[in-house]
C-alpha cells in the first residue's frame, strides 16, 4: 500500500467530519437543504467514530436547524445522539474538566431531555456557576468565555449564561470588535450570535453588517459560517 492509499490520520478524519457536518447545518439554514437529518451524517465516512465525534464536537449546533426553525426532531436523529453519548460520555464530573466543557455537555443533555420528554433534566451545574466568569470579570476574558459557549445561544432558554449575555450586550459587542481587529472571525461570529439573540441590541452596533463581514472573512471555515447562519436567522426571527 502506498502512502497515498493509507488511511488519513485520526485528527484529519475528525476535522473532516466536523467540517462536513457544520457545512450541512449551514445549508439547512440557508435554504439549500430542506431535508437536513442528523442521522444522514452517520455512515457516510469510513470512520464511524469520527462521525460520532463530530456530533459530540458540534453538540447542540447539530440540532440547531430543528431548534431555531421549529422543526420536529425525528426519532432516528435522537437515537444517533444516544449512540454519541454512549461512545463519548460526558466527563463533566471530572475535576480537571473545564467549565466550558461542563456547560456544553450539560446544555446538550438538557436539550435532549427537553426533546425526548424523558425526565426533568439536571440542575445547572454548581461547579460551572462557581468557576464561570462572573459580573465582575473584565470584558475581555468574559467575552472569550461567552464565545466558547456560543452553542448555548439559542432562544427559549434562561440560564445564568443567558442572563449574563442580556446584561452585558455592550461587552459582547466589544469582544466581537476586538476579535475582528485580531483577525479572528470565528470568535467574532460566535459573539455576534449572542448579540443576535438579544431583543434590544442597539441599531448603531451594525450587527447585520458585522455578520456579513464575518461571513465573508470566514467563507472557507464551515464552523464560522455555522455561527453566522444561526445568528442571521435569529436576527430575522427577532425582526418578524
Amino acid at each position: 500500500m502506498s502512502r497515498l492509499d493509507a488511511d488519513p490520520p485520526p485528527r484529519l478524519s475528525y476535522t473532516t467530519a466536523v467540517d462536513a457536518l457544520a457545512a450541512s447545518v449551514v445549508r439547512a439554514f440557508r435554504g439549500a437543504d430542506d431535508t437536513y437529518r442528523v442521522s444522514d451524517h452517520v455512515g457516510l465516512l469510513p470512520d464511524r467514530r469520527a462521525e460520532l465525534a463530530a456530533l459530540r464536537v458540534l453538540g447542540v449546533d447539530a440540532l440547531a436547524p430543528y431548534l431555531v426553525r421549529g422543526r420536529p426532531v425525528l426519532a432516528d436523529d435522537l437515537a444517533v445522539f444516544d449512540e454519541v453519548t454512549t461512545v463519548f460520555p460526558s466527563d463533566s464530573t471530572r475535576v480537571t474538566t473545564s467549565v466550558v466543557r461542563r456547560l456544553r455537555h450539560w446544555f446538550l443533555e438538557e436539550v435532549l431531555t427537553d426533546l425526548t420528554g424523558a425526565g426533568k433534566g439536571s440542575a445547572y451545574p454548581r461547579s460551572a456557576d462557581q468557576l464561570a466568569p462572573n459580573e465582575g470579570t473584565p470584558w475581555q476574558p468574559w467575552s472569550v468565555f461567552m464565545a466558547q459557549v456560543s452553542t448555548m445561544a439559542l432562544p427559549g432558554w434562561v440560564t445564568p449564561v443567558h442572563l449574563a449575555a442580556s446584561r452585558r450586550t455592550e461587552d459582547l459587542a466589544r469582544g466581537a470588535a476586538r476579535a475582528l481587529l485580531r483577525g479572528d472571525p470565528y470568535t467574532a461570529a460566535r459573539l455576534g450570535r449572542w448579540l443576535a439573540l438579544q431583543p434590544d441590541v442597539p441599531p448603531e452596533l451594525g450587527l447585520t453588517g458585522l455578520l456579513e463581514h464575518v461571513d465573508l472573512l470566514g467563507s472557507r471555515d464551515p464552523r464560522t459560517q455555522l455561527e453566522v447562519a444561526v445568528a442571521q436567522h435569529l436576527l430575522e426571527v427577532g425582526r418578524s
